[in-house]
């Protein structure tokens, strides 16, 4: 009888303004995953990357609550893992609020105890890492 090994998956919540931080998702998205899934599978773990910006329209005032709810119910299915990008953006602010999306949403992180790495931008010009995002990504010499 073969023995089956039960692979437990941890999601990982994205958090950054979406219009300033494509490039850094990008590269979590294509270069990090792929390497921290590969290494947590030997521990029977699968990584998922939660990144809600592909299908929400951050434009349209109407879906705001929509957008601030499912990120809320997603960050609380991602508890404990959340990674904040930020950048030069405020973000897309909530109506009749001071705050932002991308400021709710580490709030929200935090009031959830969610165990959070931050990521602070240190380039400021965005055209010069677009350009030259290679120089921007850790490489170890032994992955390739």
């Amino acid at each position: 009888m073969a023995i089956v090994k039960k692979y437990a998956t941890k999601n990982i919540f994205i958090s950054s303004t979406f219009l300033d931080m494509q490039v850094e998702r990008d590269v979590l998205a294509k270069k990090v995953l792929p390497l921290v899934k590969e290494y947590a599978l030997k521990y029977h773990v699968n990584i998922e990357f939660v990144d809600l910006r592909f299908g929400i329209d951050i434009g349209n005032q109407n879906l705001l609550d929509k957008v601030i709810n499912t990120c809320s119910d997603e960050i609380v299915r991602c508890k404990p893992l959340f990674i904040g990008f930020l950048g030069n953006r405020f973000g897309t602010e909530i109506e009749g609020s001071k705050e932002s999306i991308t400021s709710f949403e580490i709030h929200k992180a935090i009031l959830e105890k969610c165990e959070s790495l931050f990521y602070f931008r240190t380039i400021t010009n965005q055209e010069a890492l677009k350009e030259n995002k290679e120089k921007y990504i850790y490489r170890d010499e032994k992955v390739q």
